[in-house]
């Protein structure tokens, strides 16, 4: 026997893997409505919290490019194989000086870092190895990155933090893993959810904290001023800066969960359909699922 449900018993519709929260719908499939069908499935992949770049610039272009590795026969897996040859050869143009190629090769490897996920989710072939193997690229490399930017450095001359490369460079990394673990001690320990997912600051601080995006923006940006020993100093400040932010968070969440009880995501408390005048369910959730 089957169980009959309805839209209201499948009403949950946040989603801390995809950090954001979709109402549920139901559409007919028919060969007119196919490519509505088919953003709205691309749409349905795509996290709603994330950072400005992979949430601004990528969507469009990714999809492109999920439709025609579905249509290839390209597996997720072999784009994140190409993602990881890129992070290799991106790191060391790095640690030769080669910065331009380097950030070249880096943009690219950050736009399959957008695709081999979103083409798991459409093609159903999502895996738990291919999450590890993405997640640990993901995870690992931004800081080797900075660290083979600095060693192609000719000079280093900060403007702001007075310090040495050495010192820059253990600031970053140190910032990072910090970074990370407060994430980790969130999800896992107190919330059960992503720490960005916990208010809309946090959802709008997602955009710009210190991952390796917004970081890449501050290398770019260092290029072309041909000073590219200030954008890693960019990186080392910034990195601080948004560690401190998650450890206030972290610190207020702690109290907040220790006189108020579990926490909630703010995605987990909206309609996004009936709460569109709001800008933040806007930002971070998809409109409602219709077709003309």
């Amino acid at each position: 026997n089957l169980r009959r449900v309805t839209l209201e018993d499948l009403s949950g519709s946040f989603s801390n893997e995809l950090r954001k929260a979709d109402h549920p719908y139901v559409l007919p499939i028919r060969e007119d409505n196919r490519t509505m069908l088919e953003q709205h499935l691309f749409s349905g992949s795509y996290k709603g919290v994330t950072d400005l770049v992979t949430k601004f610039c990528w969507p469009v272009p990714a999809q492109w490019a999920t439709r025609w590795c579905a249509l290839g026969g390209i597996s997720p897996n072999q784009v994140t194989s190409m993602s990881l040859g890129l992070v290799i050869l991106a790191g060391i143009l790095f640690s030769y000086g080669y910065f331009v190629s380097g950030l070249a090769l880096g943009w690219v490897m950050t736009f399959l870092d957008t695709v081999d996920g979103k083409l798991a989710r459409v093609t159903v072939t999502s895996t738990k190895l291919g999450n590890i193997f993405d997640h640990g690229i993901d995870l690992i490399h931004p800081p080797l990155w900075y660290l083979a930017w600095g060693v192609g450095l000719l000079s280093f001359s900060p403007l702001l933090l007075g310090v040495t490369l050495a010192t820059t460079c253990w600031v970053m990394v140190i910032g990072y893993i910090l970074g990370r673990i407060v994430e980790g001690i969130f999800q896992w320990w107190l919330g059960g959810f992503v720490i960005f997912c916990w208010k809309p600051f946090d959802s709008y601080f997602r955009l710009i904290t210190a991952r390796r995006n917004p970081s890449m923006i501050f290398l770019t940006g260092s290029m072309f001023i041909g000073r590219p020993d200030l954008g890693l100093e960019a990186v080392a400040i910034w990195t601080v800066l948004s560690t401190l932010i998650l450890l206030g968070r972290l610190a207020m969440a702690i109290m907040e969960k220790n006189m108020k009880g579990p926490l909630t995501s703010w995605l987990a408390e909206i309609d996004p359909v009936n709460g569109r005048d709001s800008l933040a369910v806007r930002l971070f959730t998809n409109p409602p699922a219709t077709i003309k």
